[in-house]
């Protein structure tokens, strides 16, 4: 499991260094996945040409979906920290 921003910066902290947020792009890796999402299909036809099953497809499907809805709607992020030693 991922750590919240606020375990990382406790480890961080315990490591004697300070996170500080430079970048949080949730939002724009939704836009990515829906962008994933939409290359998928459009290659639907070869991936089962290559012996993907129903299985398959439909599991990458949800799978896309999810994580697409997740960052749109804030449930998960993705930020970047940098890292500096504490005084």
């Amino acid at each position: 499991m991922l750590p919240s921003p606020q375990r990382f910066a406790a480890a961080a902290q315990g490591g004697k260094l300070v996170a500080h947020r430079s970048l949080v792009f949730g939002r724009d890796y939704a836009e990515t996945l829906r962008r994933w999402r939409s290359a998928f299909e459009m290659q639907i036809e070869p991936i089962r040409a290559q012996g993907f099953d129903e299985i398959f497809v439909r599991t990458w499907r949800l799978y896309l979906a999810y994580c697409e809805a997740g960052f749109d709607e804030g449930r998960t992020d993705v930020m970047q920290f940098v890292l500096a030693k504490a005084d």
